[in-house]
């Protein structure tokens, strides 16, 4: 009797992780869009910011439903990726033309930068570091350039062997962070890689607090990119299929094709 009430105590213990993952998230609010995004960023204010297929940015504020349109380029091209986490340069990359833009908010005219610039022919995406300078992601051939913009020169070369779709790279302190069609890459300061999480169809990503959360068809990872290892999956039904997936301080914010859903965060751990 005793080591049948064990056995069920560590079924349990087991599964029940999984179990509170599966419940129903309460929704908050719901805001809606005028068209699909196709890139989204987060601030350190928690403000969001979301790309579209012509050009214009939007930014949705923490509080409140209220939506401003802080930027639209003319030519209608689409925003391919954003980071806004530094939201007074905020960094655009459009791969259709092959432009880069900062929106400085001490500037009412916008920095553009032709990648054509640094001989790149055509660059799978881009991401701006810490300290202002540029990684870019050459296609054919496969190599990491690290730009820096001041001064129009390459800082370091590297080839490497990433996927040849990227869907958003991102620089997280001396790290470089890209999901591509085989997973979740981390590179080092240099381009050389470090590890992968095999997770595919990666969708976004988001960095908070030296941890990762990743967007993917099945839910929302939490990954410690310094092991690497995954440290948590949360697979509740309404994170399925979706676009991104935000953390925010007491909430998520769940983008869809034309909606972002608020849910509340129980049992917060973080």
């Amino acid at each position: 009797m005793r080591k049948k009430l064990y056995l069920r105590l560590l079924v349990v213990s087991f599964f029940s992780p999984w179990i509170a993952h599966g419940q129903e998230l309460t929704r908050i609010k719901q805001t809606h869009l005028a068209q699909s995004p196709t890139a989204y960023s987060l601030d350190t204010e928690n403000n969001i910011f979301l790309g579209f297929t012509n050009g214009g940015l939007q930014k949705i504020p923490s509080e409140g439903n209220s939506t401003t349109q802080p930027f639209s380029l003319p030519n209608q091209s689409s925003i391919t990726l954003l980071e806004a986490q530094n939201n007074r340069k905020i960094f655009l990359f459009y791969r259709d033309i092959q432009q880069i833009f900062i929106l400085d908010r001490f500037s009412a005219i916008p920095k553009k930068y032709d990648v054509l610039t640094y001989g790149i022919d055509f660059a799978e995406s881009a991401c701006i570091s810490p300290d202002g300078t540029f990684w870019i992601a050459e296609n054919n051939p496969q190599r990491l350039k690290k730009i820096d913009p001041l001064r129009n020169s390459i800082l370091h070369e590297v080839q490497h062997n990433l996927g040849d779709s990227i869907a958003i790279m991102r620089a997280f302190g001396n790290l470089l962070l890209i999901a591509d069609e085989n997973g979740f890459q981390i590179l080092d300061q240099f381009g050389n890689l470090n590890g992968t999480i095999n997770l595919k169809e990666i969708s976004y990503f988001q960095v908070l607090n030296n941890l990762i959360y990743i967007t993917h068809p099945k839910g929302l990872v939490k990954i410690d990119p310094y092991k690497p290892a995954i440290i948590e999956e949360l697979t509740y039904e309404v994170f399925l299929n979706k676009k991104a997936i935000l953390k925010l301080k007491n909430e998520f914010a769940v983008i869809d094709d034309e909606k972002i859903s608020y849910f509340s965060i129980p049992n917060q751990k973080d």
